[in-house]
């Protein structure tokens, strides 16, 4: 399955009003899952993320999940993958928090099945908090930095 063909699938899933979609073809497997609207996340309580995974065996990775309160604001990820803060291992991360950052500007890159993909700010705004760790997994709609729009 071609990379724009799973961003299409996810498009009409995050439009179709279901809350989860499995899909297996040949040695691919894609779980997708939207996230329940008036969920209540507590401090240490573990996430596992969605996870695209061509073994077809679940990812253990877990992560805390960050504090949030209804005024929130968040980029959230739009794809499956790993969250990498700057764009190469010596590198200044793209931005920290109490950074103030304009609209389209790169903030983090997520690698998916092999591919760089920038995400960039959707407004202006400040980086009040970077929820994901370097280097690690995120699923699809997982917080990656939480916002104060300007």
């Amino acid at each position: 399955m071609e990379l724009e063909n799973i961003y299409e699938l996810m498009d009409k899933f995050r439009n179709s009003g279901l809350a989860k979609l499995e899909l297996r073809q040949a040695d691919l497997l894609i779980k997708m899952e939207m996230p329940k609207k008036t969920e209540t996340v507590s401090e240490g309580s573990p996430v596992a993320p969605v996870h695209a995974d061509r073994s077809q065996v679940p990812v253990s990775a877990e992560k805390t999940a960050p504090l949030m309160t209804e005024k929130d604001s968040f980029i959230r990820s739009p794809i499956v993958g790993t969250f990498y803060a700057a764009p190469e291992e010596s590198a200044e991360p793209y931005v920290k928090a109490g950074e103030k950052v304009r609209k389209g500007a790169v903030v983090c890159i997520v690698e998916a099945m092999k591919m760089m993909n920038e995400i960039k700010a959707p407004c202006d705004c400040v980086i009040e908090e970077v929820c994901a760790a370097n280097a690690t997994p995120v699923g699809f709609e997982d917080p990656l930095f939480r916002i104060r729009e300007l």
